[in-house]
C-alpha cells in the first residue's frame, strides 16, 4: 500500500504492506472552532474503538504524528488515546 505523508513543503511516499495497515485516519479541513475534548470523547465511546483496541492488543503499534510547523491539539489527543495504547506491547511514534 502506497501511503502519501506531507513532509516539509513536499509529499513523501511510504511503502506499507497491506497486511500492516489496519485503518488510517485522514484529517478534514474545518475552519470553525471545535471542542476537540467532546468531541475525542464521543469517538472513543464508539464501538470503532472497541474493535481498535482488540486489533492492537498484545501487537506493536505505530503512530505518525504531525511535525512541530502544524497546529494540531496533541494534549487533548492523546490524553484520551494513551489508554488505549496500553494494551500495545510496543508503540513508536514516528513524526513526520
Amino acid at each position: 500500500m502506497k501511503v502519501d505523508i506531507h513532509y516539509g513543503d513536499g509529499i513523501m511516499s511510504l511503502g506499507i504492506p497491506e497486511a500492516n495497515v489496519s485503518y488510517i485516519i485522514r484529517p478534514w479541513q474545518d475552519e470553525g472552532q471545535v471542542d476537540n475534548r467532546a468531541i475525542l470523547q464521543q469517538v472513543m465511546a464508539g464501538p470503532e474503538v472497541k474493535d481498535f483496541r482488540e486489533k492492537i492488543t498484545g501487537r506493536r503499534l505505530c503512530v505518525f504524528l504531525d511535525d512541530g510547523t502544524r497546529d494540531e491539539p496533541f494534549e487533548d489527543i492523546f490524553e484520551q488515546l494513551f489508554g488505549v495504547f496500553r494494551t500495545c506491547s510496543f508503540v513508536r511514534f514516528v513524526i513526520c
